[in-house]
């Protein structure tokens, strides 16, 4: 469990990461 915590959060970090990228993108390409 000591060594999955920190996985998960480095996982949920990278997801959340990624999908604001995506978002960002999107809304930047309505926006023009």
């Amino acid at each position: 469990d000591v060594l999955a915590s920190p996985l998960h959060e480095l996982t949920k970090r990278l997801i959340a990461g990624h999908f604001g990228e995506a978002l960002t993108a999107d809304a930047w390409r309505k926006d023009r």
